[in-house]
């Protein structure tokens, strides 16, 4: 199984796993060059999240797709772009059906989804959704091999926590607890 594990606690902001998703995800391209040319786009965002107990200690929120057991995009996708390879315990998009509706984004609790014009595959003229693909060449994902904290561990997956996250929105949403 090749899911991601994540202990945002651990995380230090060091963004050592953005690069290095980029450079797994570069082929036969310079990575330096196309990181710079703005086209590598990573699969994973390391962003603030305020402080955890003060000034002195940052914490950061990890947004990567954690291939849920249960996954809420696969279920929103109206395309059926979004599909569970439950074998490989990954959950894949076929970008060439994406219409780009953004249901997944909205959908997703981890905001591990996005949706780019540059993705291989992609219908002409509009974006598709672009995400964590769990590095399946590897066998490992490239983030978390680099991981210094071990804010990212491999072999995880999120369960019935999307799912159950959905549902609480949804109660919100109608006023129901």
């Amino acid at each position: 199984m090749l899911g991601i594990r994540v202990d945002e606690s651990k995380c230090t902001g060091c963004r050592l796993c953005e690069l290095a998703c980029v450079a797994a995800h570069a082929g036969d391209r310079d990575t330096a060059a196309w990181l710079l040319e703005g086209i590598g786009a990573t699969r994973i965002r390391i962003t603030a999240a305020g402080s955890g107990g003060g000034p002195e200690t940052p914490r950061y929120r990890v947004a990567v797709c954690r291939h849920c057991e249960s996954p809420v995009c696969v279920d929103g996708c109206v395309s059926e772009a979004f599909c569970l390879d439950a074998k490989a315990g990954l959950v894949d998009v076929r970008t060439s059906r994406c219409v780009g509706c953004w249901t997944c984004v909205m959908e997703c609790p981890f905001g591990a989804v996005e949706l780019a014009r540059h993705e291989p595959g992609a219908l002409p003229g509009g974006p598709s959704a672009f995400k964590c693909d769990g590095c399946r060449e590897l066998g490992t994902p490239a983030c978390v091999r680099v991981c210094p904290t071990g804010a990212l561990g491999g072999g995880g997956r999120a369960g019935g926590l999307a799912a159950g996250r959905r549902r609480g929105r949804m109660a919100l949403r109608e006023g129901v607890e």
